[in-house]
């Protein structure tokens, strides 16, 4: 049993894996639930609630919603941590180093013009791959294997940000994040920054509020559009499948439902 034990250590334990696994995993695990708990919060604001996106559905149950954080709590615990473990390779092989001394990490940071410059190609590379994924996830011979899971909130809360499919959540949530910084071999910081902003842009679409900036800094930006799009997308099950931003929705005409459902609205606001 020792032997069988030794032999399964040489052949799987890796310490520096170990350590990446652990580090961005807590990141992680911090940055998610500190925002689940951000919006939670501004929502219990009685002069906030005129930024709630109007109520077009039930408000899902809460046997569904306490599933669901079940369900993300199993998967923040025990299947990421693995997931990040056994990807350590690929991630050492783009550049990622493991830092055990915080301050040798940011004394290796890049300069402030080359992370603001990667952050941005990171942003467009995400949008690229999540429309046109996202797009794929919604045709016929798909949807109703691999995305319906993601749409049973129809009305979208923040919880709902990791209900998917495992092949949904890797093929289009995870490598849409992680296909720039890991091409450009950005720092182990700015991985974790796109990483971290990514996390909190996906959270405040599915937040159920269109909070004006600096409450949130997602709509701030003419066409990015972030919550009220998400939750026209999620409510009409249409359209809208960008993500920081509205661009390929606008140039591929996939938000032709959305611009009619906004007009149609602003007039009876008029009326």
């Amino acid at each position: 049993m020792e032997g069988l034990v030794e032999t399964l250590r040489e052949r799987f334990w890796d310490p520096e894996a170990f350590t990446f696994a652990l580090g961005v995993n807590t990141i992680l695990l911090v940055i998610f639930w500190f925002f689940i708990g951000y919006y939670h919060v501004l929502a219990s604001f009685p002069q906030l609630q005129k930024y709630q996106i109007e109520l077009r559905l039930p408000y899902p149950s809460k046997e569904k919603i306490r599933a669901t954080v079940l369900e993300t709590i199993l998967n923040h615990l025990l299947i990421r941590p693995i997931l990040l473990y056994f990807t350590w390779p690929l991630f050492k092989y783009c550049g990622v180093e493991v830092y055990t001394d915080i301050g040798d990490a940011f004394n290796t940071l890049p300069s402030r013009w080359t992370i603001f410059w990667q952050v941005i190609v990171c942003m467009q590379v995400d949008d690229f791959w999540f429309y046109w994924s996202h797009r794929l996830l919604h045709h016929r011979w798909v949807y109703k294997y691999i995305h319906k899971k993601h749409h049973e909130f129809r009305h979208s809360i923040p919880i709902a940000v990791e209900h998917a499919h495992p092949i949904e959540d890797f093929v289009s949530n995870t490598v849409s994040t992680l296909l720039g910084p890991l091409l450009l071999e950005c720092h182990t910081l700015v991985l974790l920054l796109v990483i971290c902003m990514k996390l909190w842009q996906s959270i405040d679409a599915h937040s159920g509020y269109d909070f004006p900036f600096p409450l949130s800094p997602w709509s701030a930006i003419k066409y990015m559009d972030c919550a009220p799009a998400h939750d026209f997308h999620h409510s009409h099950n249409v359209g809208n499948y960008g993500g920081y931003f509205m661009f390929w929705d606008k140039l591929c005409g996939t938000d032709e439902a959305y611009v009619a459902f906004q007009m149609k609205e602003k007039d009876g606001k008029k009326n």
